[in-house]
Order: C-alpha cells, then sequence, then structure tokens
C-alpha cells in the first residue's frame, strides 16, 4: 500500500524527534495539560518560515488569485491555493510576540528596528524602556507588537498569520483564554474570521478567534512534534512590508 504524502511526512517528523530525544517525553503526557506551553516564544527566531496566510485589507495591493483576479477585502489569502476564504480552520503549532518599527517617514518601507521576542530590539536595546514602544498623547506607539502564529490548516500544510493592529487584543486574550486554563494552543481546533470595523479612516477588518473541535490525544502528541521540529530548523531573512494597520 502506498503512503500518503501526509503519512510519510509525520513518519520523517517522528524520526527527527526521536533523534533529537524528545519523543519519550512527549509520550510521556498523559492528558493536554502536560503539554501547555507558550508555543515557540524564542526558538521562533530560528524558524524556517512557512508562506504567510494574510488578511486583506481595502489598503493591500498586489494580491492576486490563481486566475489573476484581485482578493476582495476581509478574506484570508492563501498562497499555496492561489485563492481566499471567508474563514479558516487551523491547529495553533505556537506563536511569537514581536516587534516592528518602520521609518516614520510617509511612503518608506525601511525597517528601522524589530525584535522578535518583545524584549529586545535590533537597534534600539530593551523593548520595555524604549521611547518608540510607548503611547504618547493618546497616539499610538510607532514601534507595533504583533502576534506571529505557526498554524496547520486543513491540509496539514504550516503557515504563518500575523495578528497586528486592532486584532492584537483579539489575539492576545484568545491565546490567554487557552494556555490560562492549562492546555496547549495545539489542543483544540481555532476557527479564524474577520469582522468588518469602521473608524474616521474608513472601513477594515480585524481578526477573530473560536475555539473548534478539540482534538484527540494521540493528534495532540503528533502536534506538538511537529511544533518542536519546526523550533529546530533555521531561518532564513525574511522581509516585512509596511502596511496600514487598524
Amino acid at each position: 500500500m502506498v503512503k500518503k504524502k501526509e503519512d510519510k511526512e509525520l513518519e520523517y517528523m517522528h524520526e527527527a524527534m526521536d533523534e533529537m530525544g524528545l519523543i519519550e517525553q512527549i509520550d510521556e503526557a498523559q492528558k493536554p495539560s502536560d503539554l501547555v506551553g507558550h508555543g515557540l516564544p524564542e526558538a521562533i527566531n530560528q524558524i524556517l518560515r512557512p508562506l504567510e496566510i494574510k488578511l486583506v485589507q481595502p489598503t493591500t495591493t498586489g494580491v492576486k488569485n490563481s486566475e489573476g483576479e484581485d482578493i476582495k477585502p476581509g478574506m484570508f489569502y492563501n498562497p499555496a491555493k492561489g485563492k481566499a476564504e471567508k474563514e479558516i480552520e487551523v491547529v495553533i503549532l505556537g506563536f511569537t510576540l514581536e516587534r516592528i518599527y518602520f521609518d516614520p517617514e510617509e511612503d518608506s518601507s525601511e525597517i528601522l528596528c524589530r525584535s522578535m521576542d518583545s524584549i529586545t530590539g535590533t537597534e534600539y536595546g530593551f523593548c520595555e524602556t524604549c521611547e518608540f514602544q510607548k503611547w504618547k498623547n493618546g497616539a499610538p506607539p510607532p514601534c507595533r507588537q504583533f502576534f506571529r502564529f505557526v498554524v496547520l490548516t486543513e491540509e496539514g500544510q504550516p503557515f504563518t498569520l500575523r495578528a497586528k493592529g486592532s486584532s492584537f487584543k483579539n489575539a492576545k486574550n484568545y491565546v490567554n483564554g487557552i494556555i490560562g486554563n492549562q492546555k496547549p494552543l495545539f489542543g483544540t481546533k481555532t476557527v479564524i474570521k474577520a469582522r468588518e470595523e469602521k473608524s474616521k479612516l474608513g472601513k477594515y477588518y480585524v481578526i477573530e478567534f473560536e475555539r473548534g473541535d478539540e482534538l484527540k490525544m494521540d493528534q495532540i502528541k503528533e502536534c506538538a512534534r511537529l511544533s518542536r521540529r519546526i523550533m529546530t530548523m533555521e531561518s532564513p531573512n525574511t522581509q516585512e512590508h509596511s502596511e496600514q494597520e487598524n
């Protein structure tokens, strides 16, 4: 019998984890709370970043489907499929809490500083004491914090998904709600949707997170293995693009 591609990938990941001495530790887990963690807070600095699923905003440009048509705002664009969907169901393997500071000059996309862990920036040192992460006179800080999730789709493909701007609070509440109850993020499926909002600048969309079906223990363990496998991969240089955030 010919093995499916997904089965071969899981077999490869299992062998890799076994060589790293992590299989025994994961297999000893008896319940989901034994695998609770914050995902990939530090080791994701070394991740081989998958493609990114992006929530298309009214200000988003250059995003087209496989037929060359523009993607409508409020849709999640999957670059592997070449199409967009109103909602997606994923398993969150982990996340990082990052910061990025773009040049405030109009039409500039130059990155002046960034932090992969919201602790130390590449140019301005410790984030906690940096003037660029502070609110001033009611204005948001120029250095923006965001979640970068690593998710697994229904097809078994890993992607990243960023929750920034007005989506940040929703992401934070969702993560804290699961981890605070002593459960791993990959212990349940997550349904991700977009909600339309309006401000004086116009219409925009925010990401909403909803808990889906819980995974079985053997599925949780496989997700744990995949999560830790990703943590060991090396990261290529990636380029961020400036985009209006709400």
